[in-house]
């Protein structure tokens, strides 16, 4: 952790959500910086959603806290993919996608850091936060054949993970 210092007070929620933020005029590239909240309960950092500009990092707390930044460069992870790649289906058997990603520290950007296509076309995923879990009906979408797929998992420090697959659909 970068930078700690403190917002107050904590006793009492702000009636509105205070913006502030971090100049880091001395660092190079700030890409992977995410402004990260102390909770003493759990003794531990959580991430704000960041917003980068050059060298300045911005965001909104809801109540007094201790803030700090912390450099995250770690990608998140892909696992579990079904259709798995180079396995074969059968068309009545194959109603979903189901994909779990995790990210250990910023959390996955799932408003806007999910990107799942099949056979070049962008499907619209939900994300279950609470499962790690991306679900798409691909029912209609697949093909008889070879299909493709490609998966692009982004997190809230800008570090992204990129799978690609293929797997066969026969009737």
């Amino acid at each position: 952790i970068i930078f700690p210092f403190y917002i107050g007070p904590n006793s009492i929620p702000f009636n509105n959500q205070i913006e502030f933020s971090v100049n880091l005029f001395n660092d190079k590239n700030i890409d992977h910086y995410v402004l990260s909240s102390y909770n003493k309960k759990q003794d531990d950092w959580e991430p704000i959603n960041t917003e980068r500009n050059e060298k300045t990092l911005k965001g909104k707390i809801q109540k007094g806290s201790i803030v700090g930044v912390i450099i995250d460069n770690i990608k998140p992870e892909i696992d579990n993919i079904i259709p798995r790649d180079g396995a074969t289906y059968k068309i009545d058997g194959l109603n979903n996608f189901e994909i779990f990603i995790t990210d250990n520290y910023s959390k996955i950007d799932y408003k806007n850091g999910i990107k799942l296509k099949l056979n070049g076309d962008i499907l619209l995923s939900g994300y279950n936060i609470y499962q790690s879990k991306i679900l798409c009906d691909i029912k209609g979408k697949i093909l008889i054949g070879k299909n493709t797929f490609e998966l692009i998992v982004n997190d809230q420090a800008n570090n992204t993970h990129k799978t690609e697959g293929v797997f066969y659909v026969e009737e």
